[in-house]
């Protein structure tokens, strides 16, 4: 079976829908042979149209909504992952945290990071706020 952009044998047209649309067509293959002269035999062709319309009913997605899919979780896949790496280095600071608490305070200095694939921000220092005292 073949894709077509037209139907080229007779009855050039779509067995379902009976049209010769400027669309593409499945080539089936496949004759209707009659004993006696029947204007509907020859080749068998599809239309598009009648397949999408046959594919939205048996549930398959456009190909827009198959695009869109894919976007989505491509998406989804990366916010993933940004929550996994805020995970790790949540739990690092709690483990650090948690070892300070307990006054071992050299152990925190030998608890690193999870390594984070990010350009670090080259934010400023913020500003010491002025003392009341210097105001007077």
């Amino acid at each position: 079976m073949t894709i077509a952009t037209k139907p080229l044998q007779k009855p050039n047209e779509c067995i379902i829908c009976n049209h010769s649309n400027d669309v593409e067509y499945w080539d089936t293959e496949r004759y209707l042979d009659t004993p006696f002269v029947f204007p509907k035999s020859g080749r068998k062709y599809v239309c598009a149209e009648c397949i999408a319309s046959a594919a939205t009913e048996f549930g398959y997605l456009t190909p827009e909504a198959a695009t869109l899919l894919k976007d989505r979780n491509t998406y989804l896949e990366t916010e993933n992952e940004e929550v996994r790496l805020q995970s790790d280095l949540a739990k690092v600071i709690i483990e650090a945290a948690e070892t300070l608490a307990a006054g071992q305070p050299g152990r925190a200095k030998t608890l690193k990071p999870p390594h984070i694939e990010s350009t670090p921000t080259t934010s400023p220092a913020p500003e010491p706020e002025p003392d009341a005292e210097d105001d007077e």
